[in-house]
C-alpha cells in the first residue's frame, strides 16, 4: 500500500485530455520492488529489471522476436532498401546489427515520395513549367501532385520527376516487394536497442513512418506502371502496399495499428485506380479478386491492447509510484490530474488497469460491426465517466480503483480513435471487394449491372451491410456507379462521406468541401470514376501559401 507525496504529480482537475509524453528527468536510484508480481497486477512476472519489478520494453521485444528468423524477417530487406532514412547513423547501426544485416549491404537513404528531397525535385520542375509560381506555391502544388497520384487521380507518366525517380529506383521497389512477402517483420526500436529496461512510452517507432513512405512510393510505381499498360505489375505492387499494411498494423502499439489502416487505405485507392480502367483484363481482376480474399479483412487490434498498450500503462505506472530509474516523463503537467498524498492498494490500482486492457481487448475482438460498436461506446463512456478523481474518497476499495480508472484512461484514451479508423477500415474493404465483383461484370458485360443481384458471386453475404439489416447500397448512372454502406449511425445519409469530398454520391471540388462535415451522419461510400486531379488555382495556391 502506498501513502506519499509524488515526485511527479498530476495536475488540473480531470483526465478528459490526451496526453504528451515528453522528456525524461535525471535518473533516481532505485527503490525497492515492494508490489506483488502476477498476472492479475503488472500482467508479467518476467523478465525483471534491475530492480526487480517487469521490465516491459525486454518482454516486448521478446514477444516481437518471437519465432523470426533472418530469412522469414521482411524488415530485413525492408531496411536493405530503404537505408538510413528517419533514424541517425548510429541507430541504424544498431538496427542492422539487430537484423544481422550489414550496414554497406543497404542502399542509399530512400529519397522518394513523402521525402524533402522529392518535394524539392517537383517544386524545381513546377517552377520551370511556370515560371509565375513562388517557391511556396509550387512546394503545395507539389504535395498535391505526390497525393494525386498515390489516388489514382494523376498519371505518373506525366510528370516528369517522378518517372526518373521511380526508373532510377527499380531495385529499391523490388526490395520492398520482396519485404512485403515475407510472412514476418520484426525491426526493434533503437531506444530499447539501448536501454533494455527503457521506460516503454519513449519507444522511438522510426518503421511505422518509413512504412508509409515505402508504401506512397510502390503506390507511385503502381500507378506508372497502370499509365504504361502493365496491369498486372501496377497489381503487384499495390499487392505489395496492402502487404505492407498488414506488417505495419502488427506492431506492439495502437499507433502501429493507426499506421497499418493509413497504409490499407493507400492500396484501397491505388486499387481502385486500376479495377476502373476499362483496359484491365478479367484475368488481372480475377487476380486481385483472389488475392484480396488472402488479405486480413481490418488490422488487428485485440493483440496491440492485450498485451502492447495494456505494457505501456503498467509500467508507466510503476515508473509513477514506485520511482524506478528514469523515472516517468510528464511534459504538460498541465493535463494531468493531481493525486497527491493519496493511500491506496497498489494491487487494486494494477488490477483497475488490466481489467479495462481486458474488456477492451474483448471489444476489438467482437467479429460483427454492431455489437462491436455498441459495446465500444458503453466501454469508452464508462471509462471516461469513472476517470476522473475524487480525492476524498472514503473508502480504500473505492479510491483505489479510481486511480487505476483514472491511469487507464490516461493511458489507452487513443483507443477510441483506432476502434473507429478500425471499423471505417473493416468496411471499406468490404465495399472495395464487391468493387472488384462489379469491375469483373463489367469487363465480361461490357457494362456494370442495374443491380447487386446480377453480380455472380460465391458468398452473397459478401453484399451484406455490417451496419444494416439490409445490402449495401449500390446505383448505376451513366459515367459509373456509387456504392456505399450506411455505416454507424444506420441511416441513409444519401451517399455523402465525410472522410471523403463525396456529397449525397457525387465527388465535389475540394474547394467546395466543407471543412467540418459530422462524422456520426456519414455513410461510407466509393464512387467511381475517380475524379480527375484539378490543382488549385494560382490565386488558391497563393491564399494558401500565405
Amino acid at each position: 500500500m502506498r501513502n506519499k507525496c509524488l515526485r511527479r504529480v498530476f495536475l488540473v482537475a480531470s483526465f478528459t485530455t490526451v496526453l504528451t509524453i515528453g522528456v525524461a528527468p535525471a535518473p533516481m536510484a532505485a527503490a525497492e520492488a515492494t508490489v506483488e508480481l502476477s498476472k492479475e497486477t503488472t500482467f508479467i512476472t518476467s523478465p525483471l529489471a534491475d530492480d526487480g519489478l517487469p521490465n516491459y520494453a525486454q518482454a516486448i521485444m521478446d514477444r516481437q522476436s518471437a519465432g523470426v528468423t533472418h530469412e522469414n524477417n521482411g524488415a530485413v530487406n525492408f531496411w536493405q532498401a530503404m537505408g538510413p532514412v528517419g533514424v541517425n547513423d548510429e541507430d541504424f547501426k544498431l538496427i542492422c546489427d539487430a537484423l544481422d544485416v550489414d550496414p554497406q549491404s543497404c542502399l542509399s537513404r530512400y529519397d522518394g515520395p513523402r521525402t524533402d528531397a522529392f518535394k524539392q525535385r517537383l517544386t524545381d520542375w513546377l517552377k520551370t513549367k511556370d515560371t509565375s509560381l513562388s517557391s511556396a506555391s509550387a512546394a503545395i502544388l507539389s504535395q498535391q501532385i505526390v497525393v494525386a497520384i498515390s489516388e489514382g487521380r494523376l498519371s505518373a507518366s506525366n510528370v516528369t520527376p517522378a518517372v526518373a525517380w521511380l526508373k532510377a529506383n527499380e531495385e529499391r521497389l523490388d526490395s520492398l516487394v520482396e519485404c512485403s512477402m515475407r510472412p514476418r517483420f520484426y525491426s526493434p526500436t533503437p531506444t530499447f536497442l539501448k536501454d533494455r529496461s527503457s521506460e516503454v512510452s519513449r519507444a522511438q517507432l522510426q518503421d511505422a513512418e518509413q512504412l508509409r513512405s515505402a508504401a506512397a512510393a510502390l503506390a507511385m510505381r503502381a500507378n506508372w506502371r497502370l499509365s504504361s499498360n502493365d496491369p498486372a505489375g501496377a497489381w503487384r505492387d499495390t499487392l505489395a502496399v496492402w502487404r505492407l499494411g498488414s506488417h505495419a498494423s502488427r506492431g506492439w502499439t495502437i499507433v502501429n495499428s493507426l499506421v497499418g489502416i493509413a497504409i490499407r487505405n493507400h492500396a484501397g485507392l491505388a486499387t481502385l485506380a486500376i479495377i476502373q480502367s476499362p483496359n484491365v483484363p478479367v484475368s488481372v481482376l480475377k487476380q486481385i479478386q483472389g488475392d484480396l480474399s488472402t488479405i486480413d479483412q481490418s488490422v488487428d487490434l485485440t493483440e496491440a491492447i492485450s498485451f502492447g498498450e495494456r505494457c505501456l500503462a503498467l509500467d508507466m505506472t510503476l515508473r509513477l509510484f514506485w520511482e524506478r530509474p528514469g523515472g516517468l516523463n510528464v511534459e504538460d503537467a498541465d493535463a494531468l490530474n493531481k493525486i497527491a498524498s493519496l493511500t491506496f492498494d497498489e494491487a487494486i490500482a494494477l488490477g483497475a488497469i488490466n481489467q479495462w486492457c481486458d474488456r477492451l481487448a474483448a471489444a476489438a475482438n467482437e467479429i460483427n460491426c454492431q455489437p462491436r460498436l455498441s459495446i465500444r461506446k458503453k466501454l469508452i463512456d464508462e471509462l471516461s465517466r469513472l476517470a476522473t478523481i475524487t480525492m476524498n474518497i472514503p473508502d480504500l476499495q473505492q479510491r483505489s480503483q479510481a486511480v487505476g480508472n483514472a491511469l487507464a484512461y490516461y493511458s489507452i484514451g487513443l483507443l477510441n480513435a483506432a476502434f473507429k479508423a478500425h471499423g471505417r477500415d473493416e468496411v471499406r474493404f468490404r465495399i472495395l471487394r464487391v468493387a472488384v465483383e462489379l469491375a469483373i461484370h463489367r469487363s465480361q458485360a461490357a457494362e456494370y449491372p442495374m443491380t447487386l443481384d446480377e453480380l455472380a458471386i460465391n458468398d452473397s453475404t459478401l453484399l451484406d451491410d455490417p451496419y444494416s439489416d439490409g445490402r449495401l447500397v449500390y446505383h448505376r448512372n451513366k459515367e459509373g456507379y456509387i456504392l456505399y454502406s450506411l455505416f454507424e449511425n444506420g441511416v441513409d445519409d444519401g451517399g455523402s462521406d465525410a472522410f471523403h469530398p463525396i456529397v449525397e454520391g457525387e465527388w465535389i471540388a475540394p474547394d467546395d468541401d466543407p471543412y467540418f462535415r459530422d462524422v456520426d451522419k456519414s455513410d461510407l461510400v466509393i464512387r467511381l470514376p475517380l475524379p480527375a486531379f484539378e490543382p488549385l488555382s494560382p490565386k488558391d495556391v497563393a491564399d494558401v501559401s500565405h
